[in-house]
């Protein structure tokens, strides 16, 4: 189960100290989802419902209108650098496109605003999430880690 705590904060709640397991996840963040007709045995269903922790790598496959389903996880173009990498959560069609809705699985709502995640097209999203690899990304994490103790520092 990976759906704990980051930064002692899940679903904008703070928490000293949280036993991990999906059951307590959903008593915490589940209200959201069942909000919009997404129940625990449905969410369970989903591709990655366990989540995923720094320093899994995640393996990214195309993704096109036919093969985003609700519940896939996708990496997409938000309005910083880095991609955001978030769960299917609505999928509409509007003037012939396919739209979606996606929200990380440990915040409280979905991100609004310029490129925000609740109006998604294909044309901002890079794939979809199909496996993860646990700890390999350790790898590079410790390596850049290192580095800057040395004063090298990379960007990311």
């Amino acid at each position: 189960m990976e759906h704990g705590l980051h930064n002692n904060v899940l679903c904008s709640q703070q928490f000293n100290e949280f036993k991990e397991s999906f059951s307590n996840y959903w008593s915490i963040c589940g209200y959201w989802y069942e909000q919009r007709n997404i129940t625990k045995t449905k969410f369970q269903s989903f591709p990655l419902s366990d989540g995923f922790r720094k320093g899994d790598v995640i393996i990214i496959w195309r993704a096109n209108e036919n093969n985003i389903k609700l519940g896939d996880t996708l990496v997409f173009q938000g309005n910083r650098a880095q991609p955001i990498i978030h769960r299917v959560v609505k999928i509409w069609e509007q003037d012939g496109q396919k739209h979606y809705q996606t929200k990380g699985d440990h915040n409280s709502a979905s991100i609004n605003g310029q490129n925000s995640e609740e109006d998604i097209t294909i044309n901002r999203i890079y794939g979809k999430a199909i496996a993860k690899v646990p700890y390999l990304g350790w790898v590079k994490i410790l390596f850049v880690e290192i580095l800057a103790l040395f004063g090298i520092i990379i960007e990311r």
